[in-house]
């Protein structure tokens, strides 16, 4: 593990080597500096000019070997326009020297406008860690913002004063050691003091320098800009007297000064400092300031602003964390499964419903632990497995139905869906979603088995009209849901007389069909072995509250129709009808007792017997066809019924049955049936 130490002791050799100039001993020098401070073997340090080429000594330091930005491998480039080192994985060669590079690292030294050099490290197996990336990106901030001032400053000299300080390039290393060991002048010190300050000012990061006392001895033009003060506020001042409206501030940049004298060494901080746009993060190194003794005379600090970064992490943490707050919230099981099949995320719900309470799927085979043995065992074996597919990324899979297999052996129904994943840093693999289809199963098994009960009830209703001399008789159910309790027959007592039921069971379910196919069954009985109709229903009734438990009942209306004597004969049992009469008004042909099967003892007041004429018209409804809501919340009324029927009354029983149901449909707009509706329609010829 890198620790700053070892960065902060390269950033010091690193700078000592190559400043004021980058020179070909500077260079190589720097090179075995960085390799030795952090640890590495094979480290190349080289400048990068404004012309994109990439400048490195050779393995002996002897003379320079020149790279061309068409020649940069890409990782070198993305690294330089992100401004961070970015390791490379994958086996490569550089041009000239034909360097075989197995695990590179490309370190960029920048400052906001350029890159001025970069370091090359090579023979890295593995990725650095997150913290060593961001010690390194620290190193060539720093470095690369003294080198661009260094930089500017050699740009600015007479022609001659500038060849003075490159000529090293072009010389030899003899002819350069012997100009280094070269007495300076008392006038050269100071000038070289003055462009020190002068490289400084031109650096981005913040530089201090400060007494043991804490008193300010030098600040550069950054220190200035982002606090807003003069330098000559502030020199010779301590932090409390600076930043006297910020005196936790003041106390905490005493607090990290007195560590650095403490300890006599560098120490790295998180610091935060105000800005006139807010507060920024800073990355800070301090460190002691020796002098020829080697005692502790003052410290010096370098502060990078990293708010920029803390942000974007800050914004990549809460989109991270709403992430996985919808993922723990969503009731759907959500599994990433990596390029093998293995597991590398459950969110709660899987684990549900899956019933793997801890750590148990994690990094194990999706395959082998949830897919049921015998159909989908191993992915390299059943290619033409659905997950196989989507892992090897040929396509999604969208709403499949199968098992999955729970912690205890068990099999759960499931609909699951999946998606290949492509990441360049984290490989490929797929996302796996699913849910608890039980219910939808059990729901599917039970609309099948009502679709078997419809289609047993459609039989027991009549198959074809009635035919009764003199009458024209037709009939019809329209139910709510799959099946009803809504039931009429027709039944002959001889040629000439007919019984017309019609019979309403309470609900609109499967319970309320089963109740009215019995109710069909006693009627039938009842109607042959009982000349009157008043005993059928008494009869009936005895049937129902034995066979039924309380409070499920049976609305009945019997209609005989005599064709010898065109007579009717009605009873009611909670169900009532309406004869509209060629001539006059309406006939109501109320019930006369309870509905069956509510009371052990059916109080009846004894059947009705009404003539009839030829244009009469007998309609028995059940309330579906009246109690149907309009969008405003209004009920059909009778007389509206009533008037269709009678603007009808010269067509056929059917087509007047036809023309009350599509009254119906009309009043509800689209609504229709909102309850079981029978219809029977008898007129007289």
């Amino acid at each position: 593990m890198l620790l700053p130490e070892q960065v902060h002791t390269a950033c010091r050799r690193l700078l000592e080597d190559l400043f004021p100039v980058p020179t070909v001993r500077g260079l190589h020098a720097a090179s075995g500096s960085l390799a030795e401070s952090l640890n590495y073997a094979d480290v190349h340090v080289g400048e990068v000019t404004d012309a994109g080429e990439f400048r490195y000594p050779d393995r002996n330091g002897d003379s320079l070997l020149t790279i061309g930005r068409a020649d940069w491998p890409e990782y070198w480039v993305q690294s330089c326009g992100d401004r961070r080192p970015l390791w490379y994985q994958l086996h490569h060669r550089l041009p000239h020297d034909d360097i075989p590079v197995a695990g590179g690292l490309w370190l960029p030294f920048y400052d906001s406008n350029q890159i001025v050099g970069a370091a090359l490290i090579l023979g890295l197996p593995h990725e650095p860690s997150r913290q060593e990336l961001d010690l390194m990106y620290w190193l060539g901030g720093v470095v690369g913002s003294i080198l661009s001032g260094a930089r500017a400053w050699r740009a600015e000299l007479p022609v001659a004063s500038s060849m003075a300080l490159t000529r090293d390039n072009d010389t030899s290393v003899a002819d350069h050691e012997e100009r280094r060991h070269q007495p300076s002048s008392e006038f050269h010190l100071l000038r070289r003091a003055a462009d020190f300050h002068a490289i400084m000012d031109g650096s981005e990061t913040v530089i201090y320098v400060k007494s043991c006392e804490g008193r300010y001895e030098f600040v550069n033009r950054k220190f200035e800009e982002i606090f807003d003060l003069r330098r000559e506020d502030i020199l010779g001042r301590t932090d409390e007297e600076v930043f006297a409206n910020s005196p936790e501030l003041a106390l905490r940049f005493k607090e990290n000064d007195g560590m650095v004298l403490r300890l006599g060494r560098s120490v790295q901080f998180d610091e935060v400092a105000p800005h006139t746009d807010g507060p920024h993060n800073y990355v800070s190194v301090k460190f002691p300031l020796r002098d020829e003794q080697g005692e502790i005379r003052g410290l010096a600090g370098i502060s990078t602003d990293i708010t920029l970064r803390v942000r974007a992490e800050h914004t990549v943490q809460m989109l991270k964390d709403r992430g996985t707050a919808i993922l723990n919230a969503v009731a759907d099981g959500v599994v990433l499964l990596d390029e093998r099949g293995c597991v590398e995320y459950m969110n709660p719900a899987a684990k549900a419903l899956l019933q793997f309470g801890g750590e148990e799927l994690d990094g194990a085979s999706f395959f082998d632990f949830v897919l049921p043995v015998g159909r989908s065992d191993d992915p390299d074996e059943s290619e033409n497995l659905l997950l196989t597919r989507v892992l090897r990324q040929r396509g999604e899979v969208l709403n499949e139905e199968d098992v999955f297999r729970r912690q205890d052996g068990s099999l759960i129904p499931v609909e699951y869906s999946g998606a290949p994943l492509q990441s360049r840093d984290a490989g490929s693999g797929a996302v796996v979603t699913f849910r608890d289809i039980t219910a939808r199963l059990e729901r599917r098994h039970a609309s099948r088995e009502l679709r078997g009960a419809q289609a047993v009830q459609k039989m027991l209703f009549p198959q074809s009209r009635p035919q009764l001399s003199g009458f024209d008789i037709a009939g019809a159910v329209f139910p709510k849901q799959v099946v009803c309790g809504d039931y009429y027959d027709f039944l002959y007592r001889d040629d000439d007389r007919l019984v017309l039921i019609v019979a309403d069971a309470c609900g609109h379910d499967l319970a309320s069909a089963l109740l009215m196919v019995n109710a069909r069954a006693h009627l039938r009985s009842s109607l042959k072995a009982h000349a009157g109709i008043d005993e059928v229903l008494q009869d009936v009734n005895d049937c129902l509250t034995r066979d039924h438990q309380a409070g499920k009942f049976v609305t009945t209306f019997l209609a005989e129709l005599d064709a010898r004597n065109c007579t009717l004969t009605y009873a009611g049992a909670g169900q009532s009808a309406v004869l509209l009469p060629v001539v006059g008004e309406p006939i109501p042909l109320k019930s006369r007792s309870l509905m069956l099967g509510l009371q052990d003892v059916l109080s009846i007041a004894g059947p009705v017997e009404l003539e009839l004429n030829s244009g009469d018209l007998l309609l028995i409804c059940t309330d579906g066809l009246r109690e149907v809501l309009s969008p405003a919340g209004d009920l059909l009324s009778w007389p509206a019924i009533y008037s269709r029927a009678h603007e009808l009354r010269t067509q056929s029983a059917q087509e007047i049955l036809d023309g009350l149901v599509a009254l119906s449909r009309e009043h509800a707009e689209g609504s229709w049936p909102q309850d079981d509706v029978t219809v029977v329609a008898a007129k007289v010829l």
